[in-house]
């Protein structure tokens, strides 16, 4: 099949010159972490549609594959729920909720997250995926219609992980 008609490109709705420009800001000296800890990134954690009952899940078993401290990072606002349900958080787990933020201050901690996890299992289109590969933190998402178009084919049930190059590798 050849397409005929004209093509017109439609211009990257990431402002990648502005994630570029903003400073990563390091929570480990914050949240009292090492150098070397991992701090995650999980996006718009208080948001119900975006999976707000699934964070306090993803903290848990993060933080039980290791004994060292690891960093959460929540954007967005939290529901009465998750904020009940982070005072049971694991000792190693610390985690950082700075609630509403503007936009470069969201992207500076971005940058200064080793990965982030989305647990979203609903989205109109994975903004998520492709600001964190702007930043530089690759992204863990779920296998669900949205992703699948912004990175391509998806296997079945299978964990998406985008890379700072926006090359996607299944977990």
């Amino acid at each position: 099949y050849a397409y005929q008609g004209p093509v017109r490109v439609i211009p990257n709705i990431v402002d990648v010159d502005l994630i570029a420009s903003v400073p990563a800001r390091n929570l480990r000296c914050e949240l009292k972490l090492s150098d070397d800890s991992l701090v995650v990134y999980i996006p718009s954690a208080g948001n119900i549609y975006k999976g707000s009952r699934y964070v306090m899940e993803i903290i848990r078993r993060l933080s039980s594959h290791t004994a060292k401290d690891l960093g959460f990072y929540l954007s967005g606002a939290l529901t009465p729920e998750l904020a009940y349900e982070l005072r049971f958080a694991p000792r190693n787990a610390k985690v950082y909720t700075p609630g509403h933020i503007s936009y470069a201050e969201n992207m500076a901690l971005v940058k200064g997250c080793s990965f982030g996890v989305s647990p979203t299992l609903l989205e109109s289109f994975g903004m998520t995926l492709l600001e964190g590969a702007a930043a530089g933190a690759p992204i863990v998402a779920s296998d669900i219609s949205a992703h699948r178009e912004v990175v391509g084919y998806l296997p079945p049930n299978r964990a998406l992980l985008v890379d700072s190059d926006c090359s996607p590798a299944y977990l």
